[in-house]
């Protein structure tokens, strides 16, 4: 299979859409996929849109529209950025640095393609339970600043 720069003309597709053009087997279309976690597994699907039935604009824009429907039966977020769906408590854990001798719970989280950010919350300060409960509030916060919702259904 060769891929090939998309011709002038063609807009740029969103996250998981790919072009396929394989001249020997006559191929030549979109191919959609989308992955989330369900459960215990990450789990997928993906589909074929074949410039056949149509223009590449025209199948482009079925696979859009194929991509849009599957996150939504997903329940997952539709953005460009590469989204981790998390079990809960993830992206919230404790450390123990030098200057903070009962510990630290540490808030992890990117607000924008390539931003890693953090934020802590004492034991020392708040006690064990306290500290933690605050931390899990503010990356339920964060998530649906960022997202638009939270990653993990809330208890």
């Amino acid at each position: 299979m060769r891929r090939r720069v998309l011709r002038a003309g063609l807009p740029t597709p969103p996250k998981g859409i790919v072009r396929i053009d394989v001249d020997a087997k006559f191929t030549h279309g979109w191919q959609a996929r989308v992955r989330w976690a369900a459960g215990n597994g990450a789990t997928g699907r993906s589909r074929f849109f074949s410039d056949g039935a149509g223009s590449p604009r025209t199948s482009l824009r079925r696979a859009i529209d194929w991509q849009a429907k599957a996150l939504d039966e997903a329940g997952a977020p539709q953005t460009q950025r590469s989204v981790r769906r998390c079990r809960p408590g993830q992206g919230v854990f404790r450390s123990t640095p030098r200057r903070e001798p009962r510990g630290v719970w540490v808030v992890a989280y990117c607000p924008a393609p390539g931003v890693k950010k953090s934020e802590r919350f004492s034991v020392q300060r708040y006690g064990e339970r306290q500290a933690k409960r605050l931390a899990l509030a503010r990356r339920l916060e964060l998530e649906i600043a960022i997202y638009g919702r939270p990653l993990w259904p809330t208890r």
